[in-house]
């Protein structure tokens, strides 16, 4: 695969994979209001677990804005490298590191992503 292909496949599949993890952020926001109901009994409804959940914000909030600045560091990045700018490489690089702590999907995607940004290629495209 030539350099410039390789930047094109790897900003689209750093997009996509900022997508999925942003869904992720959603369902696993999801699953805390499930758990938050039955946590409270079976006669909690959504509303009780959805005011639970919001008491608990100030714990969960550092966590949900570092989960979604992750998110946008992926899709901000492979937007970048749509246009073979150099920032999108480091928005990249940036996120493939952060990514290695998320064991074991976002530790093998960070690894991938790390391999590809620092090709020979990759790199002399984005100069």
């Amino acid at each position: 695969m030539n350099g410039k292909r390789e930047v094109k496949v790897l900003g689209i599949s750093a997009i996509i994979w900022g997508i999925i993890s942003f869904l992720s952020f959603f369902l696993l926001l999801w699953i805390a209001l499930w758990f938050a109901g039955n946590l409270f009994g079976a006669s909690a409804t959504l509303q009780d677990s959805f005011k639970e959940l919001v008491k608990s914000l100030p714990m969960l909030f550092p966590l949900l804005i570092i989960l979604f600045i992750f998110c946008l560091l992926y899709i901000i990045g492979g937007i970048g490298l749509l246009y073979n700018k150099k920032w999108g490489r480091i928005f990249l690089i940036i996120a493939s590191i952060v990514g290695l702590f998320s064991f074991p999907i976002g530790t093998v995607v960070g690894i991938i992503f790390l391999i590809f940004l620092f090709k020979k290629d990759v790199v002399k495209v984005l100069k």
